[in-house]
């Protein structure tokens, strides 16, 4: 009985684990399949300079950083 109960707690805990580990961020990684076009890069970069931008004027209005 305590071994069922052990594997099932392993198979679980590797399930749980690789679920997280599918839901990681991959942005700019090897699996990021627009990391080598050039057009999506820009676009990236533009989104990157607006929140910038947007988090510079918000410290500026309340003195502290989001």
């Amino acid at each position: 009985m305590f071994l069922e109960i052990l594997s099932i707690a392993v198979l679980g805990g590797k399930y749980v684990s690789e679920k997280i580990e599918q839901n990681k961020p991959y942005y700019g990684t090897e699996r990021d399949i627009f990391r080598n076009n050039p057009r999506v890069q820009e676009n990236r970069k533009a989104v990157d300079d607006i929140i910038a931008r947007q988090r510079a004027e918000y410290i500026k209005r309340t003195g502290h950083d989001w």
